[in-house]
């Protein structure tokens, strides 16, 4: 219902969804009050390892590279998309595989994925907001700065409780939306890890600027303004590189470039594993190659140089990858 009264406070949308549909909010509200009443389930005894990352720098391989081994346990797809009635139903006995909108990658049901998108449809406060409404972009720009708020972790604590209930392994949270919430993390998730990924400035540009003007075409509800979208990544990119200078010192963080994850993608998990002090066991490296020949990555590289506007934002963004890399 809150994102219901989000989008509605756009006005009429252009496009029919079934978010905006009353009936549907009201059962999803219902369900969630009486998963609400159930007893409470303990968040696990390992604190989370959180995969942070601007968009396109390959958290969405490390995800599925990781979430192939038993050491963790990861939100899967069917729980990110109903995560008002994960404890109330069991798994799909039937899984879908659907292409994501923006690349060659794949959206399954049972596939490790974001819990962004639970706390979207739980209606906390959500960059995705501007998927379905791409002219509201600049209204959520502020969730790029890292306000103090940490009103999503209650929220997000106990939808990882949720996911990982019964399982003795240690939470592992894949969002890049995490990178701007990186200090509230550290106060909801004492002792919490991240690994971080970074990948050449301009090619995550490029590749960013497809991915929201691919999501927003494909989800939105209205049609983004001229230059919204591009404002906006040159924002995000801005912001990111100030996160990631404040990531340095602060917590047990490992660093991992993209270029080498999609070269070796066994050695440098294995080996960042081992920096991070997360045990692993014998299985993990052909786990982890099975894995690597399922997701089968090739990276669409964008050789030319950016745009004027975004020429700041990606030497700042260099910049702080390179103190952030120097430092670990």
């Amino acid at each position: 219902m809150a994102l219901r009264r989000w989008l509605l406070a756009g006005g009429r949308p252009e496009r029919r969804s079934p978010l905006l549909s009353a009936s549907r909010a009201l059962a999803f509200e219902a369900a969630r009050k009486l998963q609400h009443h159930l007893p409470a389930v303990p968040m696990p005894e390992l604190p989370p390892l959180f995969l942070l990352g601007l968009w396109r720098s390959g958290t969405t391989l490390l995800h599925g590279l990781l979430g192939a081994l038993p050491t963790f346990v990861t939100p899967r797809g069917w729980q990110c998309f109903r995560p008002a009635t994960l404890r109330l139903t069991p798994p799909p006995r039937h899984g879908m595989s659907v292409p994501r909108p923006m690349d060659g990658g794949r959206i399954e049901t049972m596939g490790p994925q974001e819990d962004e998108f639970a706390l979207l449809l739980l209606g906390e406060q959500s960059l995705y907001r501007g998927f379905l409404d791409p002219r509201r972009l600049s209204e959520l720009t502020p969730l790029l700065f890292g306000a103090d708020d940490t009103s999503f972790g209650r929220p997000l604590s106990a939808f990882i409780a949720a996911v990982a209930a019964g399982a003795p392994a240690r939470p592992l949270l894949k969002s890049p939306n995490h990178l701007f919430r990186a200090a509230a993390l550290s106060t909801i998730f004492p002792g919490h890890l991240s690994i971080v990924t970074v990948r050449d400035p301009a090619e995550t540009y490029w590749s960013t600027l497809r991915m929201w003007s691919t999501m927003t075409r494909y989800h939105g509800l209205w049609v983004a303004p001229e230059h919204e979208i591009s404002r906006f990544v040159v924002r995000a990119l801005s912001a990111g590189a100030n996160h990631l200078v404040e990531l340095c010192g602060t917590r047990p963080v490992a660093v991992i470039r993209f270029e080498a994850l999609i070269r070796d993608p066994v050695t440098v998990v294995l080996r960042t594993l081992s920096l991070l002090g997360i045990a692993h066991g014998p299985d993990a490296a052909p786990r982890l190659r099975a894995a690597a020949a399922r997701l089968r990555v090739v990276p669409r590289t964008e050789p030319r140089p950016v745009p004027p506007e975004a020429e700041a934002a990606c030497a700042q963004l260099a910049e702080a990858q390179q103190v952030l890399l120097a430092g670990h």
